[in-house]
């Protein structure tokens, strides 16, 4: 996802994870948008998703976080 403008752009094939999920007969968390800022907060030791929780792929990383949760019947709250 472009970070200035928001356009999703496909640089691997759109539904490859979920396809080998099904093939393997395992759960799929979801899918995660790539975002060129994820490695500088890394880089910098920052959660990606608390610097831009208003990315798609800060909202895809809670979507599977809250995925996770639910299979494995554990909450924070």
């Amino acid at each position: 996802v472009c970070p200035k403008c928001g356009e999703e752009v496909n640089i691997l094939q759109k539904g490859g994870g979920a396809s080998l999920a099904q093939e393997l007969a395992v759960p799929f968390f979801g899918a995660i948008p790539l975002d060129p800022r994820l490695s500088y907060c890394s880089d910098e030791g920052i959660p990606f998703v608390y610097k831009h929780s208003e990315s798609p792929a800060s909202a895809a990383v809670k979507n599977v976080a809250d995925y996770i949760e639910k299979e494995i019947g554990f909450t924070t709250h």
